[in-house]
């Protein structure tokens, strides 16, 4: 009943085909195969973070994000804020708190198939939270 007051003109054909490929495996494999995929790129994500960012950055993946600890004196606003004169588009932590929390953090997207231009990004981010760092332990003494 549903199906009918919500969509009365569903292709049959279109039915039929999504039926065989569901009752075929062909979904279940689909999912394996992405997975696979998924968690090769979180890898080359977190290789990539360990190699290019400050001594201290810490990473924890779920889904298709890395989540990024920065150590404490880099902003992950003032990161954001830089990484965008860039061109590369990130997510400051504190975005995800009411209570100004996740002032070091930033969110990194690993949902993109992994390219050259992705490590050069990750590079280019990492080179300016070392350069963060530099100023605000200069800033410091």
């Amino acid at each position: 009943y549903l199906k009918y007051v919500s969509n009365l003109a569903t292709s049959s054909l279109t039915q039929h085909t999504l039926a065989a490929f569901l009752a075929k495996g062909g979904y279940d494999r689909h999912v394996r195969k992405m997975r696979q995929i998924y968690a090769r790129q979180q890898g080359q994500m977190a290789e990539a973070i360990h190699r290019y960012f400050p001594a201290g950055t810490k990473a924890a993946h779920g889904g298709m994000m890395a989540w990024v600890e920065l150590p404490a004196r880099v902003s992950g606003f003032e990161l954001y804020r830089r990484a965008l004169d860039k061109k590369i588009s990130i997510v400051p932590g504190s975005l995800f708190s009411a209570q100004k929390k996740y002032e070091h953090y930033v969110r990194l997207s690993c949902g993109g198939l992994w390219t050259p231009a992705i490590e050069r990004g990750v590079a280019v981010l990492g080179e300016i939270a070392r350069q963060l760092a530099q100023e605000s332990g200069r800033s410091a003494a």
